[in-house]
């Protein structure tokens, strides 16, 4: 056993070996943090264990989270993290907890190698050596030591305690004024539990700490129920106990947040199963009641492999709290986010296989771009200390839903988004298929009909119609609303209404094609809306006197159109499904001139924005209206001279559902690159996905925003802080309640 010398000098330790598979999933990059650990077993009894424990501080002052696992310290290279240096403790203990002992710029670790429970504080800045000072002894576990640790300040006098399972139960130690003078006043705060893991928050809103995990009897390693115990404001005094709920199997991980935002804490627990040769371990999270002593309301998440991970965190920036766990066990170890919907609904994504984690899948922000990474050590294959990096860098991209109107008019096909009132917020416009048509005015969301007609489109603009400087809106049909301004002191002033041209519609764009000065009507008819009328877009001229000229495109049938001047020559020009139209002045008017740029199917949404970054707009399409397919989203890159073809084309995503109803370009994250907001709509497999792909450069980072659908999404920054919020509304089915995403990056 003593013939590894290396793991038993403290030290700079050489991380080497063959590793596992460097993929990750979409939005996520592998890092291998070690591939030559060592195992408990190769320096003391009993052979066969492994390490417990990671935590996360900056130990050497460089501002990085450095880590700590096991006997292990690992140093944060900064960057892309590819090239991390180990040290040695120099003790065979499990380095559990990473919090400043004595005020000191040196880093301290308390570790366990029970009975004793040692505090290990570096001696130098570089953590080449340490020292080892025991501060008490607990008992010890079946796996000699625990696998439950944190800090908290548990009686409120500003000094954190130090937390850890033992083979009775939880114990908490002040960290004394002078922690080097003797063993410290260990207390056993919960006699109950397990020796597995335990949560910190407090559950009954009184503004202290509780504590939360497995409750069996004394010493019982395997209990299937879950317990809240109530700080009575003291370490000595008797913590009350509360029954959460039962689990199938052994309790295992445990975390404690506010799942749902009703602002009560919720607890999450993940199963053992030993030896776990069968998928049959669960993922529960029990929802509070609003008495918070009775027992929570149990959900299942997921039954598969043992699961001896777990952490809460808002992974995906959307501003509410996911899970992260991963199979401890099983044919495909596979790491998984749980991605919530700020409602307690959440949709599982896998974002890799094949590298087993204990005890781990813990979240910090590593790389200190904003989000949240993953780490986690391994048990099975315990040579591993495995990383993920969150390549969501720029910041986090955080958003709160907001409900402006449960019930909207009926079946809300139209969505507008403009500031109507001129008071510097957006305001949003739904109308519904037969009607009524309301605008909904920023921030109190109060409701104003605007016509109580019918239309049967799905499209709407708002615009300066009548250039007398405030919105107006353009209905399908085709009609236009004209703004009777002084919205901001009458808001339900009344709306005149003015016929274009009776023209069934499906799509509605504006912009002013002809360079008079005056804003200009491009449709789309989808045949469907309309046999006889057959598929075309139409651009209705807008003359002098409210006279509208019509011209007509020919084109396959479909829908989706927007506008964009892709050639650089300052005429908007006319974008489909693969095809662009060229608008062309001339001494006798204009002209258009159809050009293909992608072999698509005509059936697409789309958005026009310089996705490159070179100074020319691009296109990106999605598949629109194909239920039960899956197509790509793409963007296409538009070449020097876009007339001539070849534009390449760049997969955002191999396989997209093919109902996605939303698309628009707009940077919400401030990077200065235009991203890509998407939804599907409820004719698509549960959960339909609201979301954005941010623009990495060369690459796109999917982010969810919500598992419910929606159609027809609009940006706007409805609350005049400079970012882009989100509003939308599903078009048919059971939700079609009005809802916006209001973005949290300013």
């Amino acid at each position: 056993m003593r013939g590894r010398a290396l793991f038993l000098m403290a030290g700079l330790a050489v991380v080497a070996g063959p590793s596992p598979a460097a993929e990750a999933g979409e939005g996520w990059s592998y890092v291998e943090v070690d591939a030559a650990r060592g195992k408990w077993g190769d320096f003391a009894e009993p052979e066969w264990l492994r390490y417990f424990g990671i935590d996360a501080t900056d130990m050497d002052g460089d501002g990085d989270l450095d880590l700590v696992s096991g006997r292990y310290v690992y140093r944060n290279p900064g960057g892309d993290m590819e090239a991390w240096e180990r040290f040695d403790l120099g003790a065979n203990v499990d380095g559990m907890v990473a919090v400043d002992v004595d005020g000191d710029a040196l880093a301290d670790v308390i570790a366990q190698a029970l009975p004793e429970v040692a505090w290990l504080e570096a001696e130098d800045a570089g953590l080449q050596r340490w020292r080892r000072k025991v501060i008490g002894t607990l008992p010890k576990t079946g796996h000699n030591n625990g696998q439950g640790y944190g800090v908290s300040d548990l009686d409120g006098d500003g000094r954190p305690e130090v937390l850890l399972t033992a083979a009775d139960g939880i114990y908490a130690a002040r960290i004394p004024k002078d922690p080097a003078a003797g063993a410290w006043p260990w207390v056993r705060v919960v006699t109950r539990g397990t020796d597995e893991g335990f949560a910190v928050a407090d559950m009954d809103g009184d503004g202290d700490a509780d504590l939360v995990g497995g409750d069996g009897p004394p010493g019982d390693e395997t209990p299937t129920a879950v317990a809240w115990w109530a700080n009575p404001g003291s370490l000595e005094e008797g913590w009350c106990r509360h029954v959460v709920g039962e689990t199938v199997h052994a309790v295992d991980r445990v975390v404690a947040v506010d799942l749902n935002a009703d602002g009560w804490m919720d607890v999450a627990v993940s199963e053992e199963r030993y030896p776990g040769k069968e998928p049959d371990a669960h993922l529960w999270w029990f929802e509070a009641v609003e008495d918070v002593a009775a027992a929570f309301t149990r959900h299942q998440l997921v039954e598969q492999y043992s699961m001896n991970n777990l952490d809460a965190g808002d992974v995906d920036g959307d501003g509410d709290l996911d899970l992260v766990t991963s199979e401890h066990k099983g044919p495909d170890l596979r790491a998984q986010v749980f991605e919530n919907d700020g409602a307690g609904g959440f949709t599982l994504r896998e974002i890799d296989r094949g590298k087993e984690c204990h005890l781990g899948m813990r979240l910090w922000d590593l790389d200190g771009d904003g989000d949240l990474d993953i780490v986690g050590p391994a048990w099975d294959d315990y040579r591993f200390l495995h990383l993920w990096r969150n390549e969501s860098s720029g910041g986090p991209v955080a958003f709160r839903k907001v409900t402006v109107d449960e019930e909207g008019p009926h079946d809300p096909w139209t969505k507008i988004a403009g500031d109507l009132d001129g008071d510097g917020r957006g305001d949003l416009v739904v109308g519904g298929r037969k009607g009524p048509l309301v605008w909904y005015r920023s921030p109190d969301w109060t409701k104003h009909e605007i016509a109580d007609g019918g239309w049967s489109t799905v499209g709407g603009a708002a615009g300066d119609v009548d250039g007398d400087g405030d919105l107006d809106v353009v209905m399908g049909g085709t009609l236009w609303y004209e703004n009777p301004g002084g919205l901001d002191t009458t808001p339900d002033a009344g709306w005149v209404v003015h016929r274009i041209g009776e023209d069934p519609t499906h799509d509605v764009a504006v912009g002013d094609l002809d360079g008079d000065g005056r804003l200009d009507v491009v449709t789309r008819n989808q045949s469907e809306f309309d046999a006889k009328a057959g598929d075309r877009v139409r651009i209705w001229l807008q003359g002098p006197g409210d006279h509208w000229r019509g011209v007509v495109l020919e084109c396959p049938h479909g829908e989706g159109v927007a506008v964009g001047d892709l050639d650089g020559d300052g005429d908007p020009d006319v974008v489909t499904g693969g095809v662009w139209f060229e608008t062309v002045r001339q001494s006798g008017g204009v002209e258009w001139a159809g050009h293909r740029f992608a072999d698509w199917h005509p059936n697409a949404t789309v958005a026009v924005a310089d996705l490159s970054g070179d100074g020319r707009p691009d296109v990106a399409l999605a598949p629109s209206e194909l239920a039960g397919q899956v197509h790509r989203l793409s963007w296409f890159e538009a070449p020097k001279d876009p007339r001539a073809g070849g534009w390449p084309e760049h997969v955002v995503v191999e396989r997209q559902e093919a109902v996605v109803h939303s698309l628009a370009a707009a940077d919400v994250d401030l990077d200065g690159r235009p991203d890509i907001l998407f939804a599907e709509m409820h004719q698509g497999e549960d959960p339909d996905v609201v979301g954005v792909f941010l623009n990495r450069g060369e690459s796109w980072t999917r982010r969810v925003l919500g598992a419910a659908g929606s159609h027809g999404l609009q940006p706007v920054d409805i609350d005049g802080d400079g970012d882009v919020d989100i509003f939308g509304a599903n078009w048919s089915g059971p939700d079609q309640a009005v809802e916006l995403w209001e973005n949290l990056r300013r």
